[in-house]
């Protein structure tokens, strides 16, 4: 008997962060396209999760509550990868979430008024301070540097003004606390600063099992800009550390080519069955 295929897409982001589309747009999309499950995992914001799902149960989609955090890499100092977070308990994790977001940005605030007394020009988009990346920008803008890179290095000119990091063992957490599931995200993408850097197959490896040691419940196996080669290597490190396999295509609806689905079978460490069985 053949096996059945799902429509699934467990990573997509909307207007709330960087994706093209509207929240009503998103899901009016997933429902012409007959996606039965996603996820909107906008980028360290839950904002349009509630009404995603509300929106997908009135067309009979199956949507769950997602994130996609910017997560700091220990004994790194500009370094960070992308945790995917789902299946939380929205009000728990959105006041975890509001604390610990409301004490980097006063800390970065602080910064910010203090470099303003002391002369410097920083330059806010649409007076935006939610992350460190907003201060270099702003520097960078108001003249005080050329690179980006140097702004990150001004700011750190400053010690007694300690931006607060979110490490993965307070994402992971922050996650579990809320009943979520913890997901790496695009494992052969870290960041330096705002940009993309791929990693060896040994360094995922060596990564994915520090993440391992301290709570991380799966891998964004499936995933859509990856190779053959990559996919395979992910699917086998999940099965050899026994994590959940996760599906995503990374949805913005930047262009016509943008994949909104992938068709896969189920299986039993598939992110997809441990939500149904969630839901028995």
């Amino acid at each position: 008997m053949k096996q059945k295929n799902y429509r699934v897409n467990f990573h997509s982001h909307s207007t709330h962060s960087d994706g093209n589309l509207s929240v009503q747009d998103l899901v009016q999309t997933m429902c012409r396209e007959e996606v039965q499950w996603f996820a909107l995992t906008d980028h360290d914001t839950v904002d349009g999760v509630a009404e995603c799902i509300k929106l997908s149960q009135e067309l009979g989609i199956n949507c769950i509550a997602g994130i996609e955090l910017s997560v700091s890499i220990p004994d790194s100092k500009n370094n960070s990868f992308h945790l995917l977070a789902y299946d939380f308990d929205m009000y728990s994790f959105s006041n975890k979430m509001l604390e610990f977001y409301q004490s980097k940005k006063d800390a970065l605030r602080r910064l910010h008024d203090h470099l303003i007394k002391k002369g410097y020009s920083v330059i806010l988009k649409e007076n935006r301070l939610r992350s460190t990346t907003d201060l270099a920008y702003a520097i960078k803008r108001g003249g005080t540097v050329k690179e980006l890179s140097d702004a990150y290095a001004f700011i750190k000119q400053f010690p007694e003004f300690t931006i607060p990091k979110l490490t993965p063992e307070i994402a992971i957490q922050m996650i579990h606390d809320s009943n979520g599931l913890a997901i790496i995200a695009h494992p052969f993408d870290l960041f330096e600063y705002s940009s993309k850097m791929r990693i060896t197959k040994d360094r995922v490896r060596e990564f994915v099992i520090y993440l391992k040691s301290i709570g991380l419940d799966g891998i964004e196996v499936f995933y859509a800009n990856f190779s053959k080669e990559q996919v395979d290597f992910l699917d086998q490190l999940a099965d050899e550390l026994s994590l959940i396999k996760s599906v995503g295509t990374d949805y913005h609806a930047k262009t016509d080519q943008d994949p909104i689905y992938t068709d896969i079978e189920l299986q039993e460490t598939l992110l997809l069955t441990v939500l149904m069985n969630r839901r028995k």
